[in-house]
């Protein structure tokens, strides 16, 4: 017949595109065919196929059940058909249902066909893939209850989960002054015209206008500048706009004294908005510019600062505590505030300003070490020196002999006298050479070594070369005499009233210094309590008492650039609006007046938007508290506050967390879907390791940035490590995405293979200050797979590689790298012949992660039977099955010879060995050969990156795992010694078994 011919020529074109994986196509092509022979059973089931390539296992579903409905005619044999049916129906039933695409109303629904194949799969061999199909749905099926009632709970444990390793010295390092450029959210990331990126909020929806969220990660300068732009931004709106919008701005740390330090500015621009007189108002912002940018402050400052912390003490143990309408706290945060403000206020009084200012050495002075360790930028930035030298030095030879004359009386007052048109032609010239040579040193000095001119700043920073303070205000300067005397005459060789000599002069800074020294107070909020901890504990074999003082100065290191942030502040301030011709800056104190500018402009848009605007303070890991608003679990966070922000600003976060990687996996999922939306961040840590953009996605991705689109679900804006911006954006499209936007299946499960390898089997790390930080335990792995279902991956794709995983069946030609980071761009495409890995040592996270997710996995694992599974192999264990466990180490196996001893980056593990078993230094060195099945047997070892505490300090390792397996170690005599793969060696000495036990606390 015509139809059945069209029908058959429709089906044909239908598996010429499903042969070449166009499944969507193929989709569109069996609909048709169906449709010209709706009787046929055939048209149904390879459109069953092909909805079940998509992951659309509800409609998969409904065409099987079409096709078995047209199979039922007894004279035709149709075995083979409803044999391939009756496997796809399984695998839909299981997967659909997993997923929420498939209840049981669809099922009973069409409950004769489901029999009707399911029947064929328990007559089948129970060793066929069909029968054990089946018997995989029995247990989804079984399952499904406890599962839908237990995702809640699953999700909880997941955030709760370590995302990276441990750290062998843990510590929170405190970055209490931050040194890149002030950014206003809504207008740009920096200053430059390539980090412009306005939004236009009369452009956004009614709906966006009173819910707007902005988030920052890490230091929270950049809310100042922001604030302020946004108040630029409001101002505007028309008045409909205006009262329209509500603006929330969460502070996200890991350390809670920067958020202390945040708080405390806080209230002082509170303190700006309700101040009466002009004293009053100098004095606050004196207290913010000293608190801001400076190691010291005047005795008037550091009383109204520890007033401050007196009252943010006061408030925050009140209950409710009593904040600023435009203040919110997360309750879960007060408690650590509270211990840093208390340590501020006990340690003050012992805390020296002499020795504060031994350990302010500004960058500028070890740039010329930086460099050295940064050979792939050294250059570049010495070429722009020279250019910058080449270039000033032109200006100055162009300068007529009267101008020299003039600049090097001004500069230097006791130059001999300077040639007059009568000396020898000879002596003048060789004078003005000279001279030019003075004043070309001294433009080269007063621009910097990053190429900024100190402008009207430049007499303050000759000055605070010999003092290592900022000009206060007058009033204050006042109580300052000799400090008063020294920038006086500085100000008079400044404006050419006087010229003291030399010896005056340097006499006059050495007396203000002694005064400074003796009366001004450290800048408190610089201080942190782990700066006065220990590395170890007094009597450990290895380690002795004197680490105490060796390591733990109980001072911090000042090596902020005073001047670079003041000048950053100073453009900042032009930009933004608040500085201009119509309020110069003041030359008797130029770095206050140009703070005080900026933080009236803060003070000024707070006070216009009071009722408009909400800083929330949160305190946390910023991968780990995104994860926990996805999913709902950041439960001490007020129910109406965002979980979705319009732009994420993650400063230099992600040089500790594994860069673009978890900024896409963690960060990105938080950001609105709308065109204005980004994440961005930049590279301050290790920019001299990446010698282009696609080098530094790769080594934290595995992934060149052009492929972040079709494996991760977003575009990539900017990827410029190196004095850029790295910027992430949502796709214009919804999750989930098509699946022909996203990449194949093959390379997918390569991918996922390569970073399952680079993270249990991790390369020899750097060892110098500028590493590269991969972090990664295996929980992101887990988070990863959970991403990619999200964004559009079929289920069935990640069940099989993820059943492969656990169950020790995964076969690939991907290898993982074993040489120092970065990982060569060379490694994205090398590959050996197919061959088994040997993941089981890897276990006890596999059963820890995916047991502590299990019931909010969007697909099933396939696994088998309990009656066919050994007690060493994968099992899912409820949480009852699981315990926590602890072990004392009494002997670290590393020394003060030991390269990178003290290192505090994530790179702990723990091995677990059975007697007779490779020693654990061997293991830490040669963990690719385990991976290749080269170095161990089954069962000998297991290597656990999921670790709930390893401290040198305290000496105490805890960690879960399946009751059952401890039990059966401690009865086979196994030992536990933790491994560092920084440095491939155990970092202490084995603990066997008898001395394990519960965990008391974690």
């Amino acid at each position: 017949m015509p139809a059945a011919e069209d029908a058959s020529a429709l089906k044909q074109k239908g598996n010429l595109h499903f042969q070449n994986g166009k499944f969507a196509e193929a989709v569109a092509l069996y609909k048709r065919a169906e449709s010209t022979a709706p009787q046929d059973p055939v048209y149904p089931s390879n459109l069953s196929a092909a909805l079940y390539e998509l992951g659309d296992y509800s409609a998969c579903f409904q065409a099987i059940c079409r096709a078995v409905s047209n199979a039922s005619n007894p004279k035709d044999d149709h075995s083979s058909l409803l044999s391939r049916l009756s496997l796809r129906m399984a695998k839909s039933l299981s997967l659909g249902s997993r997923n929420g695409m498939i209840n049981t109303f669809t099922i009973e629904k069409e409950k004769t066909a489901v029999e009707r194949l399911k029947t064929l799969g328990k007559s089948s061999d129970p060793k066929s893939e069909l029968a054990i199909t089946w018997e995989q749905w029995r247990r989804v099926e079984e399952e499904a209850k406890s599962v839908s009632n237990g995702v809640e709970e699953a999700k909880t444990r997941l955030t709760r989960l370590p995302l990276y390793r441990k750290i062998f010295c843990p510590s929170l390092e405190y970055y209490s002054i931050g040194q890149d450029d002030p950014l206003s959210i809504v207008e740009d990331w920096g200053p430059q015209p390539e980090e412009a990126n306005p939004m236009n909020l009369s452009h956004l929806t009614a709906e966006q206008r009173a819910h707007l969220a902005f988030l920052f990660a890490g230091v929270a300068r950049h809310v100042y500048a922001s604030m302020i732009g946004i108040h630029r931004a409001y101002e505007r709106l028309s008045k409909l706009h205006k009262k329209e919008l509500n603006v929330h701005l969460t502070l996200l740390d890991i350390h809670p004294t920067a958020l202390a330090r945040d708080l405390i500015i806080m209230l002082l621009l509170e303190d700006l908005i309700s101040a009466k007189s002009r004293t009053e108002c100098d004095e606050i912002k004196a207290t913010i510019l000293y608190t801001f940018a400076s190691a010291l402050m005047p005795p008037v400052c550091f009383q109204r600062f520890m007033n401050t912390v007196d009252h943010l003490l006061t408030i925050l143990q009140s209950d409710p505590a009593k904040l600023p309408s435009w203040i919110y706290i997360v309750p879960s945060v007060i408690p650590s505030l509270i211990d840093s403000l208390t340590y501020w206020k006990t340690r003050a009084p012992s805390k020296s300003s002499s020795m504060t200012l031994q350990y302010h050495t500004p960058s500028s002075e070890t740039n010329g070490e930086m460099l050295d360790s940064l050979p792939i930028i050294a250059a570049e930035m010495q070429a722009h020196e020279a250019e910058r030298t080449k270039a000033l030095r032109a200006e100055v030879d162009k300068m007529p002999d009267k101008e020299v004359i003039k600049r090097a009386r001004e500069l230097m007052p006791e130059i001999p006298d300077y040639p007059k048109a009568s000396d020898p032609e000879g002596d003048r010239g060789l004078w003005l050479k000279l001279a030019r040579d003075e004043i070309l040193d001294y433009f080269l000095e007063a621009t910097g070594s990053g190429g900024f001119d100190k402008g009207v700043m430049t007499m303050e920073a000759a000055l605070y070369k010999g003092v290592k303070v900022l000009v206060p205000p007058k009033k204050i300067l006042k109580e300052s005499k000799p400090l008063e005397e020294a920038w006086r005459v500085l100000r008079d060789i400044e404006d050419r009233r006087r010229r003291p000599s030399p010896e005056t002069t340097d006499e006059g800074v050495k007396s203000a210094k002694t005064f400074i020294e003796n009366n001004w107070k450290p800048n408190i909020s610089l201080f942190d309590s782990f700066q006065e901890q220990a590395y170890a504990k007094p009597g450990w074999k290895n380690f002795g008492a004197t680490l105490t003082t060796e390591h733990a100065t109980g001072y911090p290191d000042l090596c902020f650039e005073t001047f670079d942030i003041m000048q950053q502040l100073e453009q900042a301030a032009e930009r933004l609006g608040v500085l201009d011709k119509k309020r110069d800056i003041n030359k008797d104190c130029p770095s206050f007046s140009i703070a005080s500018a900026f933080f009236d402009g803060v003070a000024e848009a707070l006070k216009a938007m009071k009722d408009k605007v909400k800083w929330e303070i949160l305190r946390g890991d910023m991968c780990q508290r995104l994860l926990s608003m996805r999913l709902g679990k950041d439960t001490d966070r007020p129910e109406e506050f965002p979980r979705k922000f319009m732009r994420i600003w993650q400063s230099n976060v992600p040089d500790y967390t594994h860069g673009p990687l978890n900024s896409a996996i963690y960060v990105a999922p938080c950001l609105e879907d709308d065109p204005h939306a980004s994440t961005s961040s930049n590279c301050l840590l290790n920019c001299g390791n990446w010698k282009s953009g696609d080098d530094f996605c790769h080594t934290y991705t595995l992934l060149y940035s052009s492929e972040l689109k079709r494996f991760l679900g977003l575009r990539v804006k900017d990827m410029v490590p190196v004095f850029g911006l790295i910027t992430l954006v949502p796709l214009s499209q919804s999750y989930p995405l098509p699946l022909s936007q996203l990449t194949s299946r093959a390379e997918l499960t390569h991918w996922l293979t390569r970073i399952l390898l680079n993270t249990i089997a991790p390369g020899d790390a750097q060892r110098d200050r500028w590493r590269v930080r991969l972090p990664n335990n295996l929980t992101t792995f887990l988070n990863i797979l959970l991403h990619l279902h999200n964004i559009g991956y079929p289920g069935h794709y990640l069940s099989h590689f993820l059943s492969d995983v656990v169950t020790d069946s995964l076969y690939s030609t991907a290898v993982p790298y074993v040489g120092q980071a970065p990982i060569p761009l060379r490694e994205h495409d090398r590959s050996v012949p197919k061959r088994k890995l040997h993941l089981h040592p890897w276990m006890l996270d596999f059963e820890l992660m995916i047991s502590s997710a299990y019931e909010m996995l969007p697909f099933p694992l396939l696994l088998p039977n309990d009656s066919q599974k050994s007690e060493d192999d994968f099992h899912v264990a409820s949480m009852d099955e699981m315990g926590c466990y602890e072990a004392n180490m009494t002997q670290w196996a590393l020394s003060y010879n030991t390269p990178f001893l003290f290192n505090n980056d994530p790179t702990l593990s723990l091995v677990f060995r059975q007697p007779g078993a490779p020693e654990a230094n061997i293991l830490a060195k040669k963990m690719n050969e385990v991976v290749e099945g080269k170095l161990t047997k089954k069962g000998q070892i297991y290597v656990q990156t999921i670790v709930e505490q390893c401290d040198m300090r305290s000496g105490k390792v805890v960690w879960k795992m399946r009751k059952s397996r401890f039990e059966k170690m401690k009865r086979e005599g196994w030992t536990v010694e933790p491994i560092r793969n920084d440095i491939q060696q155990t970092a202490a000495y084995r603990v066997p078994w008898s001395d394990w036990k519960e965990a008391t606390s974690l």
